[in-house]
């Protein structure tokens, strides 16, 4: 195999496991829940509780899907005494699900408040 044809392989491996990557870190917004957590906590750090209070999730539930965000590194956290509180680790991420709500609000969904949409994963 030649020299070119090696490299067009490696090439084709990195932009697979870019891929990979791409729809893995999409695949953590595939859940609604999710989404209330990164409303929740967009504009600032919020508590375990204070989480649950503003998404309507139970505390078991919420506290599943932080893992699973925390573990992919789109959330950071910190300890004061019993409390846990999370803030966005990844500020792209918040930036992502603002554009699609609002690309689902005015183009797709008819009948959707954009007014609405406009202040999701606003910033303050």
């Amino acid at each position: 195999m030649g020299a070119a044809k090696k490299l067009a392989r490696n090439e084709e491996r990195e932009v697979d496991r870019l891929f990979e990557s791409a729809a893995s870190y999409f695949s953590l917004l595939s859940e609604p829940t999710r989404l209330k957590i990164l409303h929740a906590i967009c504009n600032e750090e919020k508590s375990v509780s204070e989480i649950v209070s503003m998404t309507g999730a139970t505390q078991t539930n919420i506290s599943r899907h932080l893992s699973v965000m925390y573990n992919a590194r789109v959330l950071k956290r910190r300890r004061v005494g019993n409390a846990v509180y999370y803030s966005v680790g990844d500020p792209t991420l918040i930036k992502i699900c603002r554009a699609v709500c609002m690309h689902v609000a005015c183009d797709i969904g008819p009948g959707l408040d954009t007014a609405a949409a406009e202040a999701v994963f606003s910033t303050a």
